[in-house]
């Protein structure tokens, strides 16, 4: 059975392209609690979806990222290559520490009090999708014909980020008392 393939629609996007810093996709991961890694996993399956002509359902596969990401990270790969990137990396080894992260870290997400090691690991959810998106953003910045590309934070990412920072504060400081070790018993 032949490959399904995928036909090219030309890259004839008119709004701008935010492309965030690897610094700055950081930060957001860690301020809105990996919530936005899985924005950047939609947002770069609907990228396959609308720019490249794939029959996909980009939520679904963001949803169901533990069966599809792995291929998200191999097409962001070789559509880098095509562009000249001169980096590689094992897009199934960054697979595997994802579900590594996952797999230390959920059983522990209904414990009242996790140990410290599991909550600096959970922070650390971002770091599997660093290379892709460094790979993602070169092909982008490559591919774009429309020189709109916008660097930095939108006012959107600000807002997320202090969403996040609000959950987070409500979820470590106030449901969880004993964090500020104010003598309140857990």
């Amino acid at each position: 059975m032949e490959p399904q393939q995928e036909h090219q629609v030309p890259f004839t996007n008119t709004k701008a392209q935010t492309i965030l810093s690897i610094p700055q996709f950081v930060i957001i991961s860690i301020l809105t609690l990996g919530l936005y890694e899985l924005w950047w996993t939609f947002k770069a399956w609907r990228y396959f979806r609308d720019k490249k002509g794939a029959d996909i359902y980009p939520v679904l596969r963001t949803i169901f990222s533990i069966f599809f990401l792995y291929g998200l990270f191999a097409r962001i790969l070789a559509l880098a290559k095509e562009k000249g990137y001169p980096e590689t990396y094992s897009s199934i080894g960054l697979f595997f520490l994802w579900i590594l992260i996952g797999v230390v870290v959920i059983p522990y997400q209904f414990v009242p009090h996790p140990p410290a090691w599991v909550e600096i690991i959970s922070i650390t959810s971002f770091v599997p999708l660093v290379p892709p998106c460094q790979a993602f953003n070169f092909y982008l910045e490559k591919e774009a014909e429309n020189p709109n590309i916008v660097r930095g934070f939108s006012q959107r990412h600000y807002v997320l980020m202090l969403v996040g920072a609000f959950i987070g504060y409500i979820l470590f400081f106030v449901v969880d008392p004993a964090v500020l070790n104010l003598g309140v018993p857990a």
